[in-house]
């Protein structure tokens, strides 16, 4: 084992690209090189560092242990030398994915983009709106816009937005002879939610509803729960960051009068926590302005 010399350059990018993409043959079209090139490029880098980094099986690869660890530090080596790169030319152009939230994307996101575009130019964003968690250790994403508490590991978070959250249903629905007037009054209708109910249950300790006789649809994306909210299907737990035009044209109607502001609930921006590009942090700024102006 000969761990004291560098890699060759090849054999660290074919190893970056097939680490990123989890994929010989994606890699090997984007380095526009052979599959068996990669392979054997992957292949002599094992062999340089002592340790399998691959566990190869039929159409699928993960890392080894080893494989996970070392990719991390060669990903932010990369990171190092374009940054490096760009610092050269100021005005260069950068490219810059983001995970986001398609509720909000949509709702809230979209409409302000063209103003990041003015200010922004020479950065080349491209959203990935998503429910899952970017692995942003392993650059599924350069950034990503989350909703929750806050509380997940591995990346530097910083709070945008707080949340405040109330029920909303149709107009249809609350012009049914079982109409809400007190919290008890939700047991009667079906009660919307996304995959974690935690909205609904930090609302019903608030108010002291007993949940447990209550009717769920579990709906997989919020803007579908609105939706079926919108359509009478049942009542959501609205966020009122989310809803200002359905608010605003009727369409869903506050059953409550007062909005609730869980502590720590709202929307991060999240980036790796050791060597963010700089333009993440470039647009983790701007959207810090934007919610200031929120």
């Amino acid at each position: 084992m000969r761990t004291n010399r560098l890699p060759p350059l090849p054999s660290l990018r074919a190893f970056e690209a097939v680490g990123r993409l989890q994929s010989f043959r994606a890699a090997s079209e984007e380095l526009c090189v052979s599959q068996s090139a990669v392979s054997y490029h992957v292949k002599s880098l094992e062999d340089h560092l002592g340790v399998r980094l691959f566990v190869r099986q039929p159409q699928v690869i993960s890392f080894t242990q080893e494989g996970s660890s070392y990719y991390s530090s060669v990903r932010q080596a990369f990171q190092v030398l374009r940054d490096g790169a760009s610092s050269l030319h100021p005005s260069s152009s950068a490219d810059l994915k983001v995970s986001v939230l398609p509720s909000f994307a949509a709702n809230w996101l979209a409409p302000r983009l063209p103003q990041f575009r003015a200010s922004h130019p020479h950065i080349h964003l491209t959203l990935e709106p998503t429910l899952g968690l970017a692995d942003l250790s392993r650059g599924d994403a350069d950034a990503a816009i989350r909703y929750g508490r806050g509380d997940w590991p591995d990346v530097h978070c910083r709070r945008l937005l707080p949340e405040r959250i109330c029920p909303v249903a149709s107009r249809a629905l609350t012009a049914l002879a079982e109409p809400v007037r007190t919290p008890q009054d939700l047991l009667r209708h079906t009660l919307l939610q996304v995959s974690r109910p935690y909205e609904w249950e930090m609302w019903a300790a608030r108010v002291g509803l007993n949940l447990d006789g209550a009717r769920m649809l579990q709906l997989a994306d919020y803007n579908i729960v609105v939706q079926a909210a919108s359509d009478g299907l049942g009542v959501a737990m609205g966020r009122q960051l989310l809803l200002g035009s359905r608010l605003q044209s009727g369409a869903l109607l506050q059953l409550f009068d007062t909005w609730f502001a869980p502590e720590g609930l709202g929307y991060w921006i999240c980036m790796p926590s050791r060597n963010a590009s700089k333009a993440a942090g470039a647009f983790a700024e701007w959207l810090q302005m934007q919610a200031a102006l929120a």
